[in-house]
């Protein structure tokens, strides 16, 4: 193989981050993120794509997961305002 990652593990990568970023979400988000990473198991484990048809999935595949994480930091931009606010009211 000469080193370089086979389509099977760049396929198992992307499940990989897509299952951390699903752990990160809050359960109000888990059905969009569920929906998600369901759709990059299925690329990931269909062995008819080729690395060079997988590839330009992955440039959407990013782009998804920065969304989703982009979101968790809101959520907890959100969360940590909420309780500054409790805080300064007791």
């Amino acid at each position: 193989r000469n080193g370089s990652l086979s389509r099977q593990d760049v396929g198992n990568y992307a499940v990989y981050i897509a299952e951390m970023v699903q752990q990160l979400q809050a359960p109000a988000d888990a059905a969009e993120v569920g929906t998600w990473v369901d759709d990059v198991r299925r690329m990931a484990n269909t062995p008819s794509i080729t690395m060079a048809e997988y590839v330009p999935y992955l440039v959407g595949f990013a782009r998804d997961a920065a969304v989703h994480m982009r979101k968790v930091v809101q959520r907890l931009e959100e969360l940590s305002q909420q309780r500054q606010r409790r805080a300064e009211h007791k």
